[in-house]
């Protein structure tokens, strides 16, 4: 973890993927906060897909037919926007399931990516896991934390950094790739985190077990002594 630290001041490439990184941690932290209070992330990650799409058919235009102007940002907006547009139109004009629609939008926007992507050489697919993982994961690890959404997002955003720098760190070290190491670190620590809720949970379950045992027992002591009271008055009378 050191030696990545130490090349920072001699290569470029890795203060390129710090600041790349860092930037995203503040984009997927605050985008990742409201998407997981709306519980819209598989939204979130079939747009993510579809963008994937995009992507692939502007570099396919852009170097197998020289279309120069389409890039590959443009694609990716554009798919968004179709995919966004899409599924708004499906769930609520066509009364279909949000989830069926999702899930064909989703598995449709990788089909057209790959397919397009792998007719254009020297192009490599990265980055499209670690972006939901970075959507999902410190947002969900941040409200176990906070409950207010700007200190979610701030929360989720100080997040995301430390991962990005961690897992870029140990992937340099260890020389394994960036994207899973970071999103293992994230997985790690959104672990830990349902683990200390779970704990939590259960001693403040055991605190309150005597108080309601105690209640319990003075809510039925005067009902057990009317009927030892009365016992005696009925016998006679019988």
């Amino acid at each position: 973890m050191t030696e990545f630290f130490i090349d920072l001041s001699r290569f470029a490439f890795l203060r390129h993927a710090l600041a790349a990184g860092l930037l995203s941690s503040i984009a997927c932290g605050i985008i990742g906060s409201y998407v997981t209070v709306r519980r819209t992330v598989s939204i979130a990650g079939a747009i993510a897909h579809c963008t994937l799409g995009g992507m692939g058919v502007a570099l396919y235009l852009n170097r197998q037919h020289g279309w120069t102007a389409l890039t590959p940002l443009y694609g990716a907006v554009a798919a968004a926007l179709i995919a966004a547009l899409a599924i708004g139109t499906l769930t609520l004009y066509g009364r279909q399931r949000e989830d069926t629609v999702l899930n064909a939008v989703w598995a449709l926007g990788m089909a057209v990516g790959l397919l397009f992507i792998s007719r254009t050489s020297g192009v490599r697919i990265v980055g499209i896991v670690m972006v939901i993982a970075l959507l999902a994961l410190p947002a969900a690890t941040a409200a176990h934390a906070v409950r207010r959404l700007p200190h979610m997002m701030a929360f989720s955003i100080g997040l995301s950094m430390i991962y990005t720098t961690a897992g870029l760190g140990a992937s340099y070290s260890a020389d394994f790739p960036a994207g899973p190491t970071i999103i293992l670190f994230a997985g790690a620590v959104y672990l830990v985190m349902l683990f200390a809720v779970f704990v939590r949970g259960k001693l403040l379950v055991r605190k309150k077990i005597p108080l309601k045992k105690s209640n319990q027992y003075a809510a039925s002591a005067p009902s057990v002594e009317t009927n030892q009271r009365y016992a005696p008055l009925n016998s006679k009378d019988g």
